[in-house]
């Protein structure tokens, strides 16, 4: 948001794995866009899987429990279960470390 409203971020981020970033200046990316169409369509397709990845994001919080997100963390980026610590994991699911463990728990049990 603060990219596009050019104004001071208030969060800020910070990887938890390597990473490769791409750093572009906003001015430049205009630039890109009045240019080229396919650079401007390029754009829009990125915004829009954004978009539509924050909605289906905000929507399981509301719509699923904790256990829910959780399988559906593991099923598709099962990476983040192995790589990422469970404090972090457990703030990006909406639920406490404690809770973390006891779905684990509960479901390593109902597998075994």
């Amino acid at each position: 948001m603060s990219f596009l409203t050019r104004e001071k971020s208030i969060v800020s981020v910070q990887a938890l794995t390597d990473v490769m970033t791409v750093r572009i200046h906003y001015d430049n990316i205009q630039i890109l866009y009045a240019s080229s169409l396919a650079f401007s369509t390029i754009g829009r397709m990125l915004t829009e899987g954004q978009y539509i990845k924050r909605t289906k994001r905000e929507l399981a919080f509301i719509t699923k429990t904790a256990r829910e997100r959780y399988e559906d963390v593991s099923r598709e980026h099962p990476e983040m279960i192995r790589h990422i610590p469970q404090k972090h994991l457990s703030t990006f699911l909406g639920i406490s470390p404690e809770t973390l463990s006891r779905l684990r728990r509960a479901l390593s049990t109902m597998i075994n």
